[in-house]
């Protein structure tokens, strides 16, 4: 693709989703730290489509949201969990947002100092009792009400059932 195509963009957005509906096409395209992306969220967005264009097997995302708002963030989870669907890759993400974790993770191992402590599901992670999983996840308060909260409500359904 040739640098002086007209791309259908205002601040970058568009031109961003048409990479990664169609990267291959997008394979020569000279991407660059200038125009459109002037911020993180589009720089992160950047980085996927550039990630896809050679239609990989996998998809390696080394924390995704760093520096990004808590908005930001929620749209560039939902965008890699959309891709992964889409393309049908397998997607890693080394991440320490738990809203990450929580939202996107279908498979989660945690690591503590690069040894395996625990893997289970998202679902799983209020159940365990693993301390070192327990203490980084629901370090704070909200988190340790959130579990205890989240295992009141599946103890009552079970009553329901």
């Amino acid at each position: 693709m040739s640098q002086s195509c007209k791309l259908p963009v205002d601040d970058g957005s568009a031109f961003i989703l048409l990479v990664l509906r169609n990267p291959v096409q997008f394979r020569d395209f000279p991407f660059t730290s200038g125009w459109p992306f002037h911020n993180f969220g589009m720089k992160k967005r950047v980085a996927l489509a550039r990630a896809l264009v050679l239609n990989p097997k996998y998809l390696f995302c080394d924390e995704p949201n760093s520096g990004l708002d808590p908005q930001t963030s929620l749209v560039i989870d939902q965008l890699i969990k959309d891709l992964t669907q889409e393309h049908n890759i397998t997607t890693v993400i080394n991440t320490h947002d738990m809203n990450t974790v929580m939202e996107g993770g279908d498979n989660i191992i945690y690591m503590n100092q690069g040894v395996k402590e625990w893997e289970g599901s998202k679902e799983d992670i209020f159940y365990s009792d693993n301390e070192l999983l327990n203490n980084f996840i629901f370090a704070s308060k909200f988190f340790q009400d959130a579990k205890r909260q989240r295992i009141t409500d599946n103890e009552e359904a079970k009553k329901k059932a």
